[in-house]
């Protein structure tokens, strides 16, 4: 930015910060580092200085995308340091004990490095997407094991509109709202045939759980 007097040049970095009541400025974050997925807004860079926990982890990124069902997905980039191996568990625990549920990555993809544009930074525009027709690209994912568990999975993707879905996902922390997950319960007993008590599925608000819960009150039926 040029000023009049020609003696002053300034650059917008785009970061975000405040004067304290001491005088220091405080930095929090980028503003282009900003976004909002299932009405949370996310710090891209939070995200990313959380990912580098370990000296054996080198470089990050994590940047919105969108599944092939429109969604927004949070999905997250690490490269391990030369010679270190970090597996994608440990990167998943030390995310799920640093950041709140919303904040947490849907997508974790391990790279052999991150792409880079002409000036040496991280290509964000470039980095791969998440293979979507296998599920997340991550190794952890935990897929449908038989026809009820593959048919739960179908109604919660197609009625809570996220996409992929695994067995073992906390249905209840995905972020739905409520009128969603109405609709999605009221299919699955249509689906099924059957009277869920939801008491039951909020112990354990997993579809691996729920398929057990549906496979009894069929047996009861029959």
């Amino acid at each position: 930015i040029d000023f009049p007097d020609g003696e002053v040049r300034k650059f917008n970095s785009r970061d975000l910060a405040y004067m304290d009541e001491d005088g220091f400025i405080v930095h929090v974050g980028r503003k282009d580092s900003m976004v909002k997925i299932r009405g949370q807004r996310v710090d891209l860079g939070e995200v990313e200085n959380t990912l580098l926990f370990s000296e054996d982890v080198q470089e990050v990124a994590a940047v919105m995308k969108q599944d092939p069902l429109g969604n927004k997905i949070l999905v997250a980039y690490y490269v391990c340091s030369p010679g270190k191996n970090v597996e994608l568990p440990e990167i998943s625990n030390a995310l799920n004990r640093r950041l709140p549920d919303f904040m947490i990555p849907k997508v974790i993809l391990k790279l052999e490095k991150l792409p880079k544009n002409a000036s040496g930074k991280t290509d964000y525009l470039s980095l791969p997407d998440p293979d979507w027709e296998r599920g997340t690209g991550n190794e952890d994912i935990k897929h449908a094991s038989n026809p009820i568990e593959k048919s739960l999975i179908e109604l919660f993707e197609k009625h809570l509109e996220i996409y992929p879905i695994g067995v073992k996902d906390d249905i209840l922390k995905a972020g739905h709202d409520s009128l969603k997950m109405f609709v999605a319960f009221d299919s699955i007993e249509k689906e099924f045939g059957i009277k869920l008590v939801l008491d039951d599925f909020m112990e354990e608000p997993t579809v691996e759980s729920l398929a057990k819960i549906v496979t009894n009150l069929q047996n009861k039926q029959a």
